[in-house]
């Protein structure tokens, strides 16, 4: 038996849930969902949980819109994931529809979109090496355009950046 195994029938009393909560959302945001099922699989009971849950969102602690503008901006400007992946990954962490919809409207239009898909490009393509013939440049070319679908962004936008290197 390990020692940070909780034992299934020990319920967490109202105050320890409140000060586990603090500790998690002292290491990273989290949503409501997310928050809840911890607290759950850590022994507290629904209605503590509940209570605490208000009770951190009243206190400001717990911000569903700053979770969901965080990590836009990071996918933006660290990881490179276009709107379908950044909407993915917040319904992941379980945020709500409407605060995806309405965050990604405000922070992720378009034109952003194209710019982060160009930095993309540029990183990927600063990787490659200088000595290859055309034919592993043009594969090089298309795992990288591969990969960029992956992480969200549309295909004809990829292509239009990189129809250069598909030309013969």
């Amino acid at each position: 038996m390990t020692w940070n195994k909780r034992n299934a029938s020990s319920v967490l009393p109202p105050e320890k849930v409140y000060d586990i909560a603090l500790r998690l959302l002292g290491m990273r945001d989290y949503s409501e969902s997310e928050l809840s099922s911890k607290l759950i699989a850590k022994g507290a009971q629904e209605n503590d949980v509940a209570q605490t849950v208000e009770r951190l969102k009243d206190l400001g602690y717990l911000d569903e819109n700053r979770l969901v503008t965080a990590t836009i901006r990071h996918y933006q400007q660290y990881q490179y994931g276009g709107r379908l992946y950044v909407r993915q990954k917040l319904r992941q962490k379980g945020v709500k529809e409407e605060h995806i919809a309405a965050a990604l409207e405000q922070y992720y239009d378009r034109q952003t979109e194209r710019e982060v898909l160009a930095c993309a490009v540029a990183k990927e393509q600063s990787k490659l090496s200088a000595d290859l013939s055309r034919e592993q440049y043009t594969k090089e070319i298309q795992r990288i355009a591969r990969r960029l679908a992956r992480r969200g962004f549309p295909v004809n936008e990829i292509f239009h950046l990189l129809q250069n290197d598909f030309q013969d």
